[in-house]
């Protein structure tokens, strides 16, 4: 298996990783020989299974090294209450805000620059015709939080919160950028690259369709 074709190695610095393998062990291709000291004891993997494996470790590291992280939720307090969005607050054991998350539930729009991603889960997933989504509208996370997992924790209790007010029933969550005039940062997209990996998805629309 040619490791720039599987899922789990699209970045470059995931190919450099590769690179490093194969200089390592003995190699067939884009299949390492994994050998151990007892004789005859070979063992293949392809690259898929290597950087599954890979993203297992880290994901164990990370939940090793991260900071104990405390949500809330606040509402926010002015303004229409159709308009109103929810905040998730995550903060440290010193009760400093490390992050925050704001998402408002939504009855789905076709004109957005989504539309064609939410019919087709529409389509393949007819529990939700009732046609709700929740749009994270913004995020972020202090500059000395970053690459702690931070914001994936922040963007699931979003997602908890949004199937608490959906009453308990399945809903799309989609990015900003689906709504019309909207954006979402590149650090936002790295969450929403790691969620569709998670979650029945099409394009960044990501089906939410049990209770997290």
């Amino acid at each position: 298996m040619n490791p720039r074709s599987s899922p789990h190695a699209t970045s470059r610095e995931a190919l450099r990783v590769w690179k490093s393998l194969t200089r390592k062990y003995d190699n067939d291709g884009d299949v390492l020989a994994i050998t151990h000291n007892r004789p005859h004891n070979v063992e293949k993997k392809s690259a898929s299974s290597v950087f599954r494996d890979l993203e297992i470790r880290v994901a164990r590291l990370e939940r090793q090294s991260s900071p104990r992280v405390n949500f809330e939720r606040e509402e926010e307090t002015h303004g229409k209450d159709y308009m109103k969005k929810f905040y998730i607050i995550a903060k440290n054991e010193a009760d400093e805000e490390m992050g925050f998350v704001a998402a408002k539930l939504e009855t789905i729009d076709y004109s957005r620059d989504c539309s064609d991603d939410l019919k087709a889960l529409q389509s393949k997933y007819p529990q939700l015709q009732e046609r709700k989504s929740l749009i994270l509208y913004w995020s972020s996370v202090a500059k000395e939080y970053q690459g702690q997992g931070i914001g994936s924790k922040l963007y699931y209790e979003s997602i908890k919160e949004g199937w608490r007010e959906n009453k308990n029933k399945p809903f799309i969550f989609v990015p900003h950028y689906c709504k019309h005039n909207g954006s979402t940062s590149e650090e936002a997209l790295r969450v929403w690259n790691s969620l569709v990996r998670k979650y029945p998805s099409s394009g960044h629309c990501i089906a939410i369709l049990k209770k997290p």
